[in-house]
C-alpha cells in the first residue's frame, strides 16, 4: 500500500485551498488531520509536512481556549487524547502537563458537574476514560505533581460511576448490536485491560467484570468482524483478568467467525479509519496474536491478503481521482486512512509497501 503517496495526496488537498473546515475536533476537524501529518513525518521526515502539522497544532491549541464541548468525538477529550498520543510518540515536544492543563481543567469540571448523568459511550465516560488513562500513562507526565493526583481523582470518579452504570448499560448487548455500540464496548474493555496491565484499580475492575459475566458472555454479534472486534479486546483484557468464563466466551466468539466471509462484510464504498477495510485489516492482524487454531490462522492470513489487495485498489482510486472529491478529515477521510496505515505498519511491517 502506497502510504507515502497517500500522505502526499493529503498535503495536496490541504494546500489546494479546497479544505476549509474550521472545526478543530479529532474525528471531523483539524486535529485528526494534524495527527496524520505528524505520524507521516515521523515515518519519513519531511519539512513541509512538519511545518503544516505545526501550523495546524498552533491553531488548535489557540482555539481550545474557547471550546466548551468536552466530548471525545466533537470536543476537548478527543483533542487532548490526540495531542497526548503525538507527544508519547515523540512527534511533538514540550511539557505535556502544561500543554494539556486547560483541557484537564475543563474535563475535571465537567465530571464534577455531571456526576452520574454522563452515559457510558465514547462521548461520555468511555471517552473521558480513554483520555485520562492515556494521560496518566504518558511517561513524560509528572506523577509526583498535584495534577497527577487530580487525574487519579478523575479516574476514580469515572470507574466508580461506571461500576454503577455498567449493569444497565451491558444489558443493551442483548438488544442493541449496532456497530457504534459494539465499538464503544470494545473501547471500554480495552481500557479496562490497560488499567489492569498498569495495576490500577485491579480489584474494582475484576469485580465489575465478574458481575457482568451474565451480560457479556451470552451475546454473539451477527457480523464476523464484530465477533473478532469483541474477542480481540476481551483477549487483551483477559491477559490480566484470567477469568475462565471470559476465556470460554472468547473461544466461542472466535469459533463462531465464518472466516471465509469476512471480506464480504466490508463496505466497498467506504475508506474510513473505523469501518471498511482499515478496520478489518487492523482487527485481523490483532486476532492473529490471540488465535491458536492453525486452520483459523491460515484462513485469517488468506482473508488479510484478499483485503490488502482490495485496499490497494481503494488507495489507487483515491490517488487518481480529482482532489475536489477527496475528504481530508479523520473519521471518513484520508487522514484517518493514513493514520490506520501507520498503525498497521507497526502491527505488521510487511503489510505496507514503501515508495
Amino acid at each position: 500500500m502506497d502510504i507515502d503517496k497517500l500522505d502526499k495526496c493529503l498535503v495536496d488537498v490541504i494546500k489546494s485551498g479546497k479544505y476549509d473546515n474550521n472545526l478543530v475536533d479529532f474525528f471531523y476537524g483539524q486535529m485528526g488531520i494534524c495527527a496524520a501529518l505528524y505520524m507521516s513525518n515521523k515515518r519519513n521526515s519531511n519539512m513541509e509536512i512538519e511545518q503544516l502539522a505545526d501550523k495546524f497544532l498552533d491553531c488548535i491549541l489557540e482555539k481550545t481556549k474557547t471550546i466548551v464541548d468536552t466530548s471525545f468525538e466533537h470536543g476537548l477529550s478527543g483533542i487532548g487524547f490526540a495531542i497526548n498520543f503525538l507527544h508519547k510518540e515523540g512527534c511533538i515536544s514540550g511539557d505535556i502537563d502544561d500543554i494539556l492543563f486547560s483541557i484537564d481543567a475543563s474535563i475535571y469540571k465537567q465530571l464534577n458537574d455531571d456526576e452520574i448523568k454522563v452515559p457510558p459511550h465514547l462521548n461520555g465516560f468511555i471517552g473521558y476514560l480513554a483520555y485520562i488513562v492515556e494521560r496518566i500513562e504518558n511517561p513524560f507526565h509528572n506523577k509526583e505533581s498535584l495534577l497527577h493526583e487530580i487525574d487519579m481523582s478523575m479516574l476514580r470518579r469515572i470507574i466508580n460511576n461506571l461500576y454503577l452504570l455498567m449493569p444497565v448499560y451491558l444489558k443493551k448487548l442483548n438488544e442493541d448490536l449496532s456497530p457504534t455500540f459494539l465499538s464503544d464496548c470494545s473501547i471500554l474493555f480495552y481500557y479496562f485491560g490497560r488499567l489492569l496491565h498498569a495495576n490500577v484499580y485491579n480489584e474494582k475492575i475484576k469485580k465489575m467484570i465478574s458481575n457482568l459475566e451474565v451480560y457479556v458472555c451470552s451475546v454473539i454479534p451477527h457480523y464476523n468482524l464484530n465477533k473478532i472486534l469483541i474477542a480481540n479486546t476481551l483477549s487483551y483484557l483477559n491477559e490480566k483478568l484470567r477469568n475462565e468464563s471470559v476465556k470460554k466466551y472468547i473461544k466461542i466468539l472466535y469459533d463462531a467467525v465464518e472466516y471465509e466471509k469476512i471480506i464480504n462484510e466490508i463496505d466497498r464504498g467506504v475508506n474510513s479509519f473505523n469501518v471498511g477495510w482499515c478496520n478489518a485489516l487492523i482487527n485481523i492482524t490483532i486476532a492473529l496474536k490471540y488465535i491458536e487454531d492453525n486452520d483459523k490462522v491460515l484462513m485469517l492470513y488468506s482473508q488479510r491478503e484478499k483485503i490488502s489487495s482490495y485496499a490497494d485498489k481503494c488507495i489507487n482510486e483515491i490517488l487518481t481521482c480529482n482532489n475536489n472529491n477527496v475528504k481530508a478529515n479523520f473519521i471518513n477521510g484520508i487522514s484517518g486512512v493514513s493514520f490506520a496505515l501507520s498503525i498497521l505498519l507497526r502491527l505488521s511491517p510487511t503489510q505496507l509497501k514503501r515508495t
